[in-house]
């Protein structure tokens, strides 16, 4: 079941909903973020498949920040103090992935591959988390329910099969992509 909040508290992630929470982080941290990651100077690396254990064919630009509960990027600093925000949305015990993704437009809608974002680990112990950074026709598509890309907006469902569409109106879609241990 989709449930929707407009950053209204408290906040409570209920297992089996896909949680869309709108306007999550406040506006000038959010707009702090947003230009860092939408900059022309921001580190990017190429990654020839969307997906982490497999080749699906398609590919994104990607920026690890976290990587199996290990910080991996000096970037990390500049997002690490949105956690306060998470954690009143989610009560996980730990952060074990962050993961900036890039999706540039490729003037056609791309369906990828469904998915587990934590398949290496007991996947029902997990909770995914997505915060979109900008506004696009792109989506994530969670139980056959597809959720646009909007500024400011944070998804939280649990750890089962997903998949994204690459956006056609816009340059890029930009997400972070959190994978939280409950």
């Amino acid at each position: 079941m989709r449930v929707d909040v407009n950053n209204v508290e408290p906040r409570h992630y209920d297992r089996g909903d896909v949680r869309v929470i709108k306007n999550f982080l406040p506006r000038t941290f959010f707009l702090h973020l947003r230009d860092l990651v939408m900059g022309g100077d921001f580190p990017w690396y190429y990654n020839k498949s969307t997906l982490t254990n497999m080749d699906d064919g398609y590919f994104m630009f990607v920026h690890a920040l976290m990587w199996n509960s290990e910080v991996v990027s000096p970037l990390y600093n500049e997002f690490q103090q949105m956690l306060p925000y998470v954690k009143e949305a989610l009560d996980y015990k730990k952060l074990t992935r962050l993961k900036l993704n890039c999706y540039p437009n490729q003037n056609k809608k791309i369906l990828h591959p469904l998915h587990i974002d934590a398949y290496e680990h007991n996947t029902k112990d997990y909770v995914i988390g997505v915060l979109h950074f900008n506004t696009c026709n792109g989506e994530t598509i969670v139980n056959d329910e597809k959720i646009k890309s909007e500024e400011n907006q944070m998804l939280l469902f649990d750890n089962i099969p997903h998949q994204s569409a690459v956006q056609t109106d816009t340059r890029t879609r930009v997400i972070l992509n959190f994978n939280f241990k409950i």
